[in-house]
Order: C-alpha cells, then sequence, then structure tokens
C-alpha cells in the first residue's frame, strides 16, 4: 500500500543512466533598494526605543498640569522617575552604539569600558532603592540570552549581532552540487543566527522600554492597565518589524533566493518498477528526473536544478522558504500592518491627552519603517515575478 501523501508511478522499466545536465538558472540583477549602514540602522534602533520608553513614561506619571487649582505646572511628574533606572534601560537599549560608531572596537572591550560599569552602578542604586528583589526583574533576560547565545558577549554587544561579513552566493558555472549544499548550510546557519537576534532584541525592547518602568513604577500611581498592554503589544511589534526589515534586507533575501533555486527540491514518491536513477552526490539533476536513494526510497526532482540531497529536511525548508522570496516579504508587510493598525487604533480609542500623545509618539516612530517595507515589498514582488516568468519560458523553451 502507499503510503498518504505519496504519487505512484506504474512504469516496469529501469535505467542507472545519470541524466543529462539541468539548464542553469539565471539570475536578475538584484532590487535596487538602499541598505541602511550599521550606523544609521543602530541609531535608529536607539531613537525608536527611547521613543518608546518616554512614551511608557509619560503613560505611568502624567499630572493633571491644566486644572486651575493644580499645584503641577509640568505635564510629567519628572521627580517620580527613578534616574537610575532611567539610565540603566537606556544603557541596555543603546548597547550597540559604541561599536557601530568605533567599528574597530571589540564587543569584549565595549562591555569592558561602557557596558558593565553602567550598569553595575546603577544596579546597585536600584537594589539600594528597591530591594534585591528587584535585581531579578532587571536581569531575568540574562536568563534568556544565556540559555540562546550561550556564555559568549559578541550577539549582545556587537554592532549588528552576528558575523560582519556574511554569506554570498557562489555565482559561477563553476560551482559543483556539493559546493552549492555546502553554501545552504551557510546559509541555514547564518538565518538562523539572524533570527534569533531578531527575536531576542524584539523581546529586549519591550521588557526594558515597556514593561521594566512597570515594574519599578511607585506604588501610589494610578495606572491604565488597557494602555500599557497596549502600548507593549505595539513596542515589540515595532521593534520585531525594524529588526527584522534589517537583517533579512533585500539583498541578504536574494543571495539565499539564488541559493535555493540551484539547490532545488525533492518530492518523495513510491513508484511501482519505474525507470529511475541511482542519486548521486557529485551532479545537478534536471527537474522530474526520478532517483533511488540508498535507503530504497525514490524521489522526484521539482526544481529546475536540483543539488539538494534527497530527504535533507533543511534542504526542503530552505528551498520552501526562499524559492519566492515574496513569502518573506509578505510576512514584514504583515507585521507593520499591525503594528499600525495598533497604533492608529490607540489614536482613535484615546480619551486623555496622554493616550493620544503616547499613540501619536508610536506611530511617528515607526513610520519610516513602514515606507521602507512597502517599498521593498513592491519592489521585490514586481522583480520575482517577473524572473519566475524568464524561468518558465526558458524550461518550456
Amino acid at each position: 500500500m502507499a503510503r498518504a501523501g505519496a504519487r505512484r508511478l506504474q512504469v516496469s522499466c529501469k535505467s542507472e543512466e545519470p541524466p543529462g545536465a539541468p539548464p542553469t538558472p539565471r539570475h536578475m540583477r538584484r532590487p535596487a533598494i538602499e541598505i541602511p549602514s550599521t550606523l544609521t540602522f543602530q541609531m535608529s534602533v536607539c531613537i525608536f526605543s527611547l521613543t518608546c520608553l518616554a512614551a511608557q513614561y509619560v503613560n505611568l506619571y502624567h499630572s493633571v498640569w491644566w486644572l486651575p487649582m493644580s499645584n503641577q505646572k509640568q505635564a510629567i511628574n519628572y521627580h517620580l522617575i527613578d534616574r537610575h533606572t532611567a539610565i540603566f534601560i537606556m544603557t541596555i537599549l543603546c548597547r550597540r552604539l559604541p561599536c557601530a560608531i568605533l567599528p574597530r572596537l571589540r564587543a569584549r572591550h565595549s562591555a569592558i569600558i561602557f557596558f558593565f560599569p553602567i550598569i553595575s552602578y546603577c544596579a546597585l542604586q536600584i537594589c539600594r532603592s528597591y530591594g534585591t528583589l528587584s535585581l531579578a526583574f532587571l536581569l531575568y533576560p540574562v536568563v534568556i540570552y544565556w540559555g540562546v547565545f550561550g556564555a559568549t558577549i559578541v550577539p549582545l554587544m556587537s554592532a549588528t549581532g552576528w558575523t560582519e561579513y556574511p554569506p554570498d552566493h557562489l555565482c559561477c558555472f563553476s560551482a559543483k552540487a556539493s559546493d552549492i549544499r555546502g553554501e545552504a548550510a551557510m546559509f541555514k546557519a547564518d538565518f538562523n543566527a539572524r533570527l534569533k537576534i531578531i527575536l531576542f532584541d524584539s523581546l529586549l525592547v519591550y521588557y526594558y522600554a515597556s514593561f521594566e518602568p512597570c515594574v519599578l513604577m511607585s506604588l501610589h500611581l494610578h495606572v491604565d492597565f488597557f494602555s500599557l498592554f497596549a502600548h507593549g503589544w505595539a513596542t515589540w511589534l515595532g521593534a520585531l518589524s525594524l529588526f527584522a526589515n534589517f537583517h533579512f534586507n533585500p539583498d541578504y533575501v536574494d543571495s539565499v533566493h539564488r541559493c535555493a533555486l540551484h539547490l532545488g527540491k525533492w518530492q518523495k514518491v513510491e513508484p511501482r518498477h519505474a525507470p529511475h536513477h541511482i542519486w548521486s552526490d557529485h551532479c545537478f539533476w534536471p527537474q522530474n528526473n526520478l532517483v533511488k536513494v540508498r535507503n530504497k526510497e525514490y524521489f522526484r526532482a521539482e526544481g529546475i536544478c536540483n543539488a539538494a540531497e534527497p530527504g535533507n529536511v533543511s534542504h526542503l525548508r530552505l528551498y520552501a522558504l526562499f524559492s519566492h522570496p515574496q513569502q518573506l516579504t509578505r510576512v514584514l508587510l504583515i507585521l507593520v500592518i499591525l503594528q499600525v493598525s495598533t497604533q492608529l487604533w490607540m489614536v482613535i480609542t484615546a480619551r486623555y491627552w496622554h493616550n493620544s500623545l503616547v499613540a501619536i509618539l508610536l506611530l511617528l516612530a515607526g513610520s519610516s519603517n513602514l515606507f521602507k517595507t512597502v517599498r521593498q515589498y513592491l519592489v521585490t514582488k514586481q522583480l520575482y515575478t517577473t524572473e519566475k516568468n524568464i524561468l518558465e519560458a526558458a524550461l518550456f523553451k
């Protein structure tokens, strides 16, 4: 009996001769979208994070200065804000800026000179004011960092969090199938590293710019928990889309897409005496070729050019995600739409002046990211639709 989801082929002959060379995928010119430098990006991260922090302080420490009998002359109760907590949070949020300003400064030296002295002094003062339990809230992300990255300081303090020289596609006719598989392994490791940086950094911005000020606030304050929740949700979505747009920029996505076209895809089938080839790891396989691997399983080539290993799950995932790069840019666009929709909803439903101010600040902080994401989506959609049509025309010519 055939397995569920498998295909049946009923042909009675068998061939073990190697196939001919498949057509080499032709790549379109990379999209002409300007990628921000590391310094520009880190400055935008600092502006976004500090804006979110300031908006949360407005949520917590707003005053009733407009009342005629009020003795408060300022819109914010600045004297209630603990300056050591604010400095601690700002140091965490802007920790990558020294390495971005000074490219030759190593992450370890930046941590020793700037980072650790400031947070150690501030943590000591916070512990004196709020007790030793406050250290658990201040340093809780350290536990997550240790579990995700291990005992290394580079992902936390370096300008980007990953290698300064990401892998690029081997776009040459002399590349072997083993070279493509090795390149796919490098892209897989690099993609996973970037994804971890995106998730951790966005969580860190949410934790210190939205959650931490609420934990260490004055106990007698009256707060609107619904507004705090909306601020945290908008902050996390904005940080997630901001980091994802930089780390998964069009040049990087195009490099992985080119590798995926050469890597190809194998679909498992269950033939009955079908003509097939014995799979070899030293050649490229054309589309619709049937191969048999050592474990007596059969696979059909479904890519234009196939260098992947049949049954390799990581190769299958790489091809599924990057053979059509519009999928990734569509996800980024959905994130930005959710972010802007949340901020517009906060503006519409605002009841007090501080609610409106917070929503406007968050909306302004994410406006540039909205423009970049929409532009990237429109350009890449047109580019890869044209590329797909050209590849299909060349295949059936």
